[in-house]
Formats: C-alpha cells, sequence, structure tokens
C-alpha cells in the first residue's frame, strides 16, 4: 500500500515537473517574442525619429526660399505704378528671376505605416499619439495651401508672360523701344498688381503654417527623444 502512495507520489511529481517546465518554456518563448517585438518597435520608432528629422530639414530649406520669393515680390509690388519709374524698369527682370516657387517634400512612409498597423498605442505617451496621429492631417492642409499658392503663382506668371518684358535681343532694331513699353505695360497693369498682391498673401499663408508645421515636428523629435531614452 505505501509502495502504492509513493508511486503515485512519484508520478504526480512528474506530472507537476512536467507541467512547471512546459509552462516555463512557455512563458520564455512568450518573454522571448515580447523582448523581440519591443526591440522591433523600437526600431521602427527610431526610423520615425528619423523621418522626422527629414521633415524639419525640408521645412527649413522650403522656407528659406519661401522667404527669398515673398520679399521679391514684395519688392515687386512696391515697383507697380500707372507711371512706372524709369529705375523700377532696369530692375524688373532681375527681380522676377527670383520669384521661385517650391513645396516641402516631407517623408511620411515610416509614420504612415505605423499608424496603419496600429502599432501606435503601443507608446505610452497618450501627447505623443495624438501628435504623431495629427501629423498626416495637418500636412496635407498644408500641401493644399501650397497649391493655391502654386495656382495663384502660375496665373501671374501668365499675365506677365502675355505682357512680356523680356526684350527681343540686345542689339536689334526695336530693343530700345520694345523693351521699355513691354516692361512699362507689366508695371502699370492693375490685373498683374492684384495677381501680386494674392500671391504673396497666399505664400504668407504658406510661410506661417510651415513655421507652426516646424515647431510641431521640434516637439515630436523631443517626445521620441525622451521615449527612446527610457527604453
Amino acid at each position: 500500500m505505501s509502495a502504492q502512495r509513493l508511486s503515485l507520489k512519484r508520478g504526480l511529481g512528474e506530472v507537476l515537473l512536467i507541467t512547471a517546465s512546459i509552462l516555463l518554456a512557455f512563458s520564455l518563448e512568450a518573454w522571448w517574442a515580447e523582448r523581440g517585438d519591443r526591440a522591433r518597435f523600437d526600431e521602427v520608432v527610431l526610423a520615425a525619429r528619423a523621418e522626422f528629422a527629414g521633415a524639419r530639414a525640408e521645412l527649413a530649406r522650403a522656407h528659406a526660399i519661401h522667404e527669398a520669393t515673398a520679399t521679391t515680390l514684395q519688392e515687386l509690388l512696391t515697383l507697380m505704378s500707372p507711371a512706372p519709374r524709369e529705375s523700377a524698369m532696369d530692375s524688373l527682370n532681375a527681380l522676377w528671376e527670383g520669384v521661385r516657387f517650391t513645396s516641402a517634400d516631407v517623408p511620411r512612409g515610416v509614420l504612415a505605416n505605423l499608424l496603419a498597423s496600429g502599432e501606435i498605442s503601443t507608446l505610452p505617451d497618450a501627447e505623443l499619439r495624438a501628435r504623431l496621429s495629427a501629423w498626416p492631417a495637418a500636412l496635407e492642409d498644408h500641401i493644399a495651401t501650397e497649391g493655391m499658392y502654386e495656382a495663384a503663382l502660375d496665373h501671374l506668371r501668365g499675365l506677365v508672360s502675355a505682357r512680356s518684358p523680356i526684350p527681343p535681343g540686345y542689339g536689334a532694331p526695336d530693343y530700345t523701344s520694345a523693351f521699355p513699353a513691354r516692361t512699362r505695360a507689366v508695371l502699370s497693369d492693375f490685373a498683374i498688381e492684384n495677381a501680386l498682391s494674392r500671391s504673396l498673401h497666399l505664400l504668407q499663408i504658406v510661410i506661417g503654417e510651415n513655421e507652426a508645421l516646424s515647431g510641431a515636428v521640434g516637439e515630436t523629435l523631443t517626445d521620441l527623444d525622451a521615449y527612446l531614452a527610457s527604453r
């Protein structure tokens, strides 16, 4: 009887040992998988951080061009007059060459994948999650504003081209008479003046949005750095 009990206890112990071994193996596997998932997620966050650093550089590049073009448009507006000055006519071409359009080509593939996968919920910082989630819409709004500014600039260029101040060629028989006449036609044209004003107004909105986005990028980078430092 005692031998039977001993055998039963031994068998039960073996069952418990096997069960514990299996549970431990599953626990280790789960822990290892979780560790791998965390490491992979941290790599994704690091890639998102690099993407936002690229966004900051791209916004800064576009901002410098926008600021220079805004100054040029403002100077062109001051030249507009029913009776343009000779100095204004001389500087028109040089200023017109400074009117440049650019758009901020901001990278966003990593964040798009992070949002699509739903893994963004893994981030413990609710404010950071909200900021990352709102970024695509803010960027789309800015792209739409850039589109309106580009359309206004194209319209302005069309008006100027129709009254082409470009001379027929230095030394040509009609150079001295044709160039001043065409230049005067541009600088005294009310439609061109209105188009200049609209282009400058939209560009100032683009600049304001660009600066707001740059500020948001800076805050996002700070939060991402804090998250990565805590890992």
